[in-house]
């Protein structure tokens, strides 16, 4: 997810505000502390316009 975020150059705070979670979920999930809902996954890739699978893959930056 954070490759997604960077790829996207969101930072976390506006990630987690457009996706209506908290910043630390974010930080969490990324660092692999967290284990979010559904809903949340759901609300995330809706920001980030992917499925719920893709938060789980691994896409290469482009610059």
């Amino acid at each position: 997810m954070r490759l997604l975020r960077l790829q996207r150059r969101l930072s976390q705070d506006v990630l987690a505000d457009e996706a209506g979670v908290t910043q630390a979920l974010v930080s969490a999930i990324e660092r692999g502390l967290a284990n979010p809902t559904v809903e949340s996954l759901e609300r995330l890739a809706l920001v980030f316009g992917v499925g719920v699978v893709d938060l789980f893959q691994n896409p290469e930056i482009k610059d």
